[in-house]
């Protein structure tokens, strides 16, 4: 039998110049025709995802079968990213 564990610190990169170009179509004020319009969008201020941390392990067997398991949790916080996930998985060789 062989087994691993695994620690990791993930840090998502950040933007931190640039803008988003937006180019759209836009009614006229009289709402007879359309007018282009462009919006710029600080890059920045999209989205980001927290740091995570991570662990893993996985313990395999010399029979064809092994077992993982692994999991992370997101030590800052943003709305609409979960706190947390886990996995567990299980292979057998036929």
């Amino acid at each position: 039998m062989r087994d691993s564990l695994a620690f990791s610190i993930a840090m998502p990169p950040r933007a931190v110049s640039g803008n988003l170009r937006i180019e759209y179509l836009s009614p006229t004020a009289d709402d007879l025709g359309k007018r282009s319009m462009t919006k710029l969008v600080p890059i920045a201020r999209l989205g980001s995802e927290p740091v995570r941390a991570e662990a893993a392990y996985r313990l395999k067997s010399g029979h064809g079968w092994s077992f993982s398991l692994s999991g992370g949790l997101n030590l800052g916080s943003a709305s609409d990213y979960g706190r947390g996930e886990a996995m567990a998985g299980f292979n057998l060789a036929l």
